[in-house]
């Protein structure tokens, strides 16, 4: 008798912990899709007119603009890589545009956070293994190697 009630209470226990993960209003944590965020800061560059940022990934371009400060560029989810190109243009003298290309890998970890989220995926920066040329690019600066939500940018390029 005693056991048999310890297998209804113990299928019990079971059944109910299953059931209270499954709310009708539960919200996922970080259930966007992120994006790398580029800060750009003009430090030494008096020829350039104007910026036009290259995704390779998506074979278009991010920004093309006067002196963008953030650019926004989204995390390939089929790769543990990313390159761009930064074309820094002028306008009046166009034997003065320079052309500096970036590539960074980064780690993608998934993980389960319960029945109800499922499986969610956070990138790293692998702070090892960029490279970029220095044609107009001065240097360059780690801010965040986590690529997530927050308005912190993740890398900011001096030129």
């Amino acid at each position: 008798m005693n056991k048999i009630l310890i297998q209804v209470l113990s299928s019990l226990v079971i059944t109910l912990g299953l059931f209270s993960c499954n709310q009708a209003d539960t919200v996922c944590p970080d259930t966007q899709v992120y994006d790398f965020k580029l800060i750009l800061e003009r430090v030494n560059d008096s020829t350039s007119t104007r910026l036009k940022i290259y995704y390779t990934a998506t074979d278009s371009i991010i920004t093309e603009s006067n002196f963008p400060e953030l650019v926004n560029i989204p995390v390939d989810l089929n790769s543990d890589s990313m390159s761009f190109y930064i074309d820094f243009i002028n306008d009046t003298a166009p034997e003065l545009n320079k052309t500096d290309t970036f590539s960074l890998a980064y780690k993608t970890t998934t993980y389960m956070t319960d029945q109800e989220c499922g499986f969610i995926m956070k990138f790293e920066i692998d702070t090892t293994t960029w490279h970029y040329t220095t044609h107009q690019i001065d240097t360059t600066l780690t801010i965040n190697h986590l690529i997530n939500a927050d308005n912190e940018g993740n890398l900011a390029i001096f030129y």
